[in-house]
């Protein structure tokens, strides 16, 4: 082995036992299995009282640069999930158990994707260094609950929601206990930045949206971003952050990526989940500088549908398509809306294409799937609609579809299966035990089709053993 390769395993030995030391800590007291239950206890708080955006075209690109920090990292104790949630606030935290949340107002006032890196790399690092779960031994006198309702209230912050779930989870004063110390903010972003650097972001992104939540301190007391009030010390950060730029000139320069992805789910979102005037303003902002900017022109076509103007926005989004032709998201909504103006041939040709584009999008297939029953081609609705149910199994609207599509093509017995999975996910008890027994009933024969219906009705309240064919003597199920 050469000097060289001795020396690099030298300094990547070094690299790694120097982290692990950084992030080291007495004995908690909450151990791991403990503070992965009070992470879903945490999210059960988080979705009660925040609106997590369910939707893979924001949450996805969120979770792939989360997961492209990660990779830089040795193996982590958690899965790390990622949610944005729907807050025109300035605002991100990670629970327990790598429980990652962004507000949408945030992202909507970032400039690039190496912004979003630097935020997420830093909740990442506090998750990593465990710093909820060292502050969370000093109250194991409470319930696991108490304990996620606290955490919960001190990382939603001090405001009117952030109050509520401290109330209510009876700890109200405990929860400042659990707000990030200056420490603990400048721990996090050591070892945040080693990874960030990793991942070929650097430090610039991060400075540059820690500047633009500091700059919104100046509209008053009111007005302070959320971030701010459970993330101190930001001029103590910035001054690190700067510092290590002028050491390392390489953290600061900027890195070689493609602005597009990003701008895009920063469209989406201002299109779809705006912060009133603001999203607007920034999107007019941009077709204005760039008249031919698609992230710009998709946006405004979703928000243009959000406000009523479908035929409005099948034209933005039209011209969107023109500057970005195989961008399978695009498509998509394109089509989307020309299926709700009831242009159907139109509306399967634009998806068809979407799907050959991206043969991996569950909603494509769906889509797809919907606007070829709405055509009367069966055969290719249930095909799609199928492929659908492969790629997301709890697609509810799909399974709904996706038995329409059955029954009218006299495949019962999976009609019956499919609608039953539907109202159970719904929590419609009565009508999921009523397609689940008449499908058991009619799959003789067929016995993997079996098992997946008696899997479904396993522990249901209610369940019996046979059908009674007199509640529905005409044998017709409700696609007819």
């Amino acid at each position: 082995m050469t000097k060289i390769q001795h020396a690099a395993r030298f300094s990547a030995g070094f690299t790694a036992l120097a982290l692990l030391l950084l992030c080291a800590r007495p004995a908690l007291a909450l151990t791991v299995p403990e503070e992965k239950e009070l992470g879903g206890k945490f999210m059960e708080y988080v979705r009660k009282n925040l609106t997590v955006v369910d939707d893979p075209g924001v949450t996805g690109p969120v979770e792939r640069v989360g997961r492209k920090i990660l990779a830089q990292m040795p193996p982590q104790p958690f899965h790390y999930n990622f949610y944005v949630v729907r807050d025109k606030s300035y605002n991100a935290f990670a629970g327990p158990a790598g429980h990652v949340c962004v507000h949408t107002g945030l992202i909507e006032a970032m400039q690039g994707e190496d912004e979003l890196a630097g935020i997420l790399a830093h909740e990442i690092a506090h998750v990593s260094c465990r710093h909820i779960a060292e502050k969370i031994a000093r109250e194991q006198k409470l319930q696991i609950a108490s304990l996620a309702g606290i955490v919960a209230g001190a990382l939603i912050g001090v405001g009117p929601v952030g109050s509520a779930v401290s109330v209510g989870s009876m700890a109200a004063g405990a929860s400042a206990s659990l707000v990030y110390s200056r420490a603990d903010e400048m721990q996090a972003d050591q070892v945040g930045l080693v990874y960030l650097d990793k991942a070929g972001y650097g430090a610039a992104g991060l400075v540059r949206i820690l500047n633009e939540i500091r700059s919104k301190q100046s509209f008053g007391p009111n007005e302070v971003p959320t971030y701010l009030l459970t993330h101190p010390a930001v001029e103590d950060r910035l001054a690190y952050l700067d510092s290590q730029i002028a050491t390392r000139p390489s953290l600061g320069r900027p890195k070689n990526l493609d602005p597009y992805p990003f701008e895009k789910v920063q469209a989406r979102v201002m299109g779809l989940y705006p912060s009133g005037k603001t999203s607007e303003q920034r999107l007019r902002q941009r077709l204005e500088k760039a008249p031919t900017n698609p992230a710009a022109l998709y946006g405004t076509g979703l928000l243009q549908a959000q406000a009523g103007d479908r035929e409005g926005a099948a034209k933005t989004l039209e011209q969107a398509v023109q500057y970005r032709a195989f961008d399978p998201e695009l498509l998509r909504e394109l089509g989307r809306l020309q299926y709700e103006l009831g242009h159907t041939p139109q509306a399967r040709e634009t998806l068809a294409a979407a799907v050959d584009l991206d043969p991996e999008s569950a909603d494509g297939y769906y889509l797809l799937g919907r606007a070829e029953l709405e055509g009367g081609d069966l055969a290719k609705a249930e095909e799609h609609l199928r492929k659908c149910a492969k790629l997301a199994p709890d697609y509810g609207q799909n399974l709904y579809h996706l038995g329409q599509a059955l029954g009218k093509r006299g495949k019962l017995a999976e009609a019956h299966y499919y609608l039953g999975r539907y109202s159970k996910l719904k929590g419609d008890t009565r009508n999921a035990l009523f397609h689940l027994e008449k499908a058991l009933l009619l799959a003789k024969g067929e016995g993997g089709l079996r098992e997946d219906i008696e899997k479904e009705l396993k522990g249901m309240p209610g369940h019996r053993d046979k059908w009674d064919p007199s509640e529905n003597p005409d044998g017709q199920g409700p696609w007819l």
